[in-house]
């Protein structure tokens, strides 16, 4: 199972590493994943130190090196990720699930 989520403003990859400033988040441009370098994509972690556990979000950086676009996979909970996304570039990430919302985005990106 999984959640794709879009990006209301792309977000310039130079800019991205802004993210670690926020206690427990980190950035990886190009992770290694199965022992493989994932060519365009960024894997962003949360950990949680109260329970131990660490959640996911990836991301897919665009020809133009930026990132309109992220994606939860399995049972990951990134909503503390999408909340730094969201309170550091002052965005919305909107979930697949909302439809409206969603196709609103879509188009006014397709528009730009």
């Amino acid at each position: 199972m999984s959640t794709d989520y879009i990006i209301t403003k792309d977000i310039p990859l130079s800019e991205i590493g802004r993210l670690e400033k926020w206690e427990g988040i980190e950035v990886d441009i190009n992770p290694i994943m199965n022992g493989e370098k994932q060519k365009n994509k960024i894997l962003f972690s949360s950990k949680n130190s109260d329970v131990g556990d660490t959640n996911y979000l990836h991301g897919y950086i665009n020809p133009d090196n930026t990132i309109s676009h992220v994606c939860r996979y399995g049972g990951n909970n990134p909503e503390r990720i999408i909340q730094c996304i969201e309170d550091e570039f002052n965005v919305e990430c909107i979930d697949e699930h909302q439809h409206d919302k969603w196709d609103q985005v879509c188009n006014e990106k397709e528009t730009v």
